[in-house]
């Protein structure tokens, strides 16, 4: 592993990307979080992927000093986000922050993820992700590592325990997702891009923060910077949600899901030694067969 380094960063031309799809009242909901927040000095780049409800047309129109690159409807997640990135980053960008709309934020957000950042020179930092509905859960407070012929990673805590409002401070985590991630431009010149040809719609966030850190990039997640996600409406929330188990097994064949076959081969295939690969990964796809029995009821027990 390489020794650590920090990178230097510039927070006051931050830029915040949005991949986005059919979503033109989720959107214009979660623009309107922004345009509240307590720290105003960033940009916005919606990533309209071949929408045909009117999004663009309704961003341009609210708020028109938000810029809208479109896709072509095939461009999934990962490059969306990349094509966002690459325009902000030719835009002067010295930092971007990765966001999902179908998520909710408090006003002091942004400040406080701004703050950390800048406290934390060069590291890559996610955020506390814990669900809108209540009672309130943890959807991902960050994993401290990888243990990977076990297909395990050591989590703060499990997905869906209950929040507690107590927690706080800065973590080492070498996993990181899309929803509210601050990441400084150098650590893009230094490992590149999201993988979109790998890795199209899921694991792509996780794998940068992985690369992130085998550079010998800090990687930290923040449990004072929340983001609060509506799970019924979140991809990795679908599974839990009394999904019936013939429609949870045929997303395994579909590359754009998140239990996606080829998708967590690829995962795996990029991070596994070659000797515990094959173990590593059909274990894990066992185990997500496991999580559905597990966790489908989750909201219901309470």
């Amino acid at each position: 592993m390489p020794d650590r380094y920090t990178l230097s960063i510039s927070i006051m031309n931050l830029y915040i990307v949005i991949a986005v799809h059919n979503s033109r009242d989720i959107t214009l909901t979660f623009l309107s979080l922004l345009s509240r927040q307590s720290f105003q000095k960033f940009s916005i780049v919606v990533v309209d992927d071949g929408s045909t409800d009117g999004t663009s047309e309704a961003v341009s129109k609210d708020f028109p000093e938000v810029s809208i690159i479109k896709g072509t409807g095939d461009w999934w997640w990962t490059r969306s986000m990349n094509e966002g990135i690459k325009y902000a980053i030719d835009q002067g960008a010295s930092a971007i922050l990765m966001m999902n709309d179908d998520t909710y934020v408090l006003d002091s957000y942004i400040e406080t993820i701004v703050k950390i950042s800048q406290e934390n020179p060069g590291a890559v930092i996610g955020s506390l992700d814990i669900t809108r509905e209540e009672p309130r859960r943890i959807f991902f407070s960050g994993v401290e590592k990888m243990i990977w012929w076990k297909a395990k990673g050591i989590n703060y805590h499990d997905s869906y325990d209950l929040y507690d409002p107590s927690l706080t401070g800065l973590h080492k985590s070498v996993c990181l997702n899309g929803r509210g991630t601050l990441v400084p431009v150098e650590v893009f010149n230094t490992i590149g891009l999201l993988d979109e040809e790998k890795l199209p719609q899921y694991a792509s966030d996780f794998d940068f923060s992985l690369r992130a850190d085998e550079a010998g990039i800090n990687t930290f997640i923040s449990w004072d910077a929340v983001n609060f996600s509506y799970v019924q409406k979140t991809g990795e929330g679908k599974p839990f949600i009394k999904q019936k188990f013939g429609v949870y097994l045929r997303s395994f064949f579909s590359k754009y899901s998140q239990t996606s076959l080829s998708t967590n081969y690829a995962y795996y295939r990029k991070h596994c030694k070659w000797y515990y690969f094959h173990f590593a990964f059909s274990f894990h796809m066992l185990k997500l067969i496991y999580s559905y029995f597990k966790r489908r009821n989750a909201f219901s027990e309470t």
